[in-house]
């Protein structure tokens, strides 16, 4: 479609949006007990090169769409594969003058590379959906969420606000490890 000849119509009215969508990958290497993204999409790790997804941001450019989501399962689900990304979306921006503010969905092992880190803010990612879901490891272990018990949570979120990256977190509530003190617990880890 990018290249084809037959005009287009533009059926978004992109200037009434906040930012467009855009996808990198598929599939995430957890198995996070609840998680429907590896029933859906699988475990294996799927991409497009890094010229496609230029080819993309070349189009919604000329579209002046200034904010872009990458709605990956996983971003960073392969960090090699990632971090080649990342290396050409820096120099992309770079390129044109940093016309686009990034976000995506990542995992909190995110904070455990300091490579990675880096690379989303010199690519401008502002900020990224992390699943944290619960600061009770129990919890965390009766769904299966070990990457997020390999560090201190709280050390891992500040760590990633300190590349000025905003997270926005998620939390779930009802997993059958939870108590009424669960509702306690989550509110002073948010506000921690």
């Amino acid at each position: 479609l990018i290249d084809s000849p037959v005009p287009r119509f533009n059926l978004l009215q992109l200037d009434k949006y906040q930012r467009v969508s855009l996808q990198f990958s598929r599939g995430c290497p957890y198995r996070c007990e609840f998680c429907d993204i590896i029933v859906m999409f699988g475990r294996k790790f799927r991409t497009k090169s890094p010229e496609q997804v230029g080819k993309e941001l070349d189009l919604l450019r000329k579209l002046n769409a200034p904010n872009a989501f990458f709605v990956d399962d996983n971003f960073i689900g392969n960090k090699g594969i990632a971090k080649k990304l990342l290396k050409f979306l820096r120099d992309y921006q770079r390129k044109h003058d940093y016309q686009f503010r990034f976000g995506t969905e990542a995992s909190l092992d995110l904070a455990h590379d300091d490579e990675l880190l880096k690379l989303f803010r010199e690519a401008n990612f502002e900020w990224v959906f992390i699943g944290i879901e619960s600061p009770d490891e129990e919890s965390l272990k009766e769904i299966k969420k070990f990457q997020n018990l390999r560090q201190d949570m709280l050390s891992s979120v500040r760590k990633i606000y300190s590349y000025g990256i905003e997270i926005f977190a998620g939390f779930i509530i009802g997993f059958d490890n939870d108590t009424m003190k669960t509702f306690d617990r989550q509110y002073q880890f948010i506000m921690d």
